[in-house]
């Protein structure tokens, strides 16, 4: 709680002696215009106007001495027994004005120092969480600012590769369309282009014919080597129709085997279906 030294109550003998004379004493005229209390309890005091009979008096003990001459009051030590008496009745008010306005200030002062001291706190309080909030979003902007920069690249690339895409995009609908064009004009003249044949290169490779088979008992080579050789050459000769390798294998046959596969050679000599060769793996 803040804390100040608290104003000193005026009493009584902080004014002047009982007795100062008549002139000694300040004029209650020089009094100016309270200022309005803080907590609205007490009301302003107007200049003090010593007036008497219309005419105007510089002091309180001026006016009373000119109201006992008018009164007919010759005693001197009655009047100054009243000038005495109001004194003192003024100074009491005085005094107590003083001590009521001491001590509302004094509170008001203590207030406005409490809400000093929680106005401080708080603004230390602030200080430090935007202290404690400083670094962690330094960070947070130092990595956005990573990231910005990594999309932004990624981005450039994106740009790049969707200009690429249209570019070949257009070269290939360019193509398209002339293709069929192309094709729109050898159909209208009525043209038809045959494709082109394509030469193996085994068929090039010049290979000596495969040997005859005669049977296991006959020949000098075993059946399947036989059909081995029969497959290399059939592959140099780019034959692959089953058809036709039956009946070049037929050919190659002599002595029982030839006998055991007559009926396929009847069949091929008439242009039948003549199958596989799997019943010339079968032994004879």
């Amino acid at each position: 709680m803040a804390s100040g030294s608290r104003y000193a109550p005026l009493a009584e003998d902080d004014f002047e002696s009982e007795d100062p004379g008549p002139h000694t004493h300040p004029a209650p005229s020089l009094a100016h215009t309270r200022p309005a209390s803080p907590t609205a309890t007490l009301q302003a005091y107007p200049e003090i106007q010593w007036i008497y009979a219309g005419v105007e008096y510089d002091s309180l003990e001026n006016a009373i001495r000119a109201s006992a001459n008018s009164l007919g009051i010759t005693n001197p030590a009655y009047v100054d027994w009243t000038i005495s008496v109001t004194r003192d009745i003024t100074r009491r008010e005085i005094v107590n004005v003083y001590n009521v306005l001491g001590s509302k200030i004094y509170e008001h002062r203590n207030d406005f120092l409490n809400e000093i001291d929680t106005t401080h706190a708080t603004f230390k309080e602030l200080t430090l969480l935007g202290t404690s909030l400083s670094k962690p979003l330094k960070r947070t902007n130092k990595q956005l600012r990573a990231e910005l920069v990594t999309v932004h690249a990624d981005l450039e690339v994106l740009n790049r590769n969707d200009t690429e895409l249209v570019k070949r995009y257009k070269e290939l609908a360019a193509k398209f369309t002339q293709l069929e064009q192309g094709l729109s004009t050898r159909t209208t003249l009525g043209t038809s282009t045959a494709p082109v044949p394509v030469v193996s290169q085994a068929s090039r490779i010049k290979a000596s014919e495969p040997p005859k088979y005669k049977g296991n008992k006959g020949s000098d080579i075993t059946l399947e080597q036989w059909l081995q050789k029969m497959g290399l050459w059939f592959r140099v000769q780019n034959i692959t129709m089953d058809n036709d390798k039956i009946t070049l294998a037929l050919m190659y046959l002599e002595g029982g085997v030839h006998d055991y596969v007559e009926d396929y050679i009847e069949t091929a000599s008439n242009s039948g279906t003549l199958g596989l060769l799997d019943r010339l793996r079968q032994p004879t």
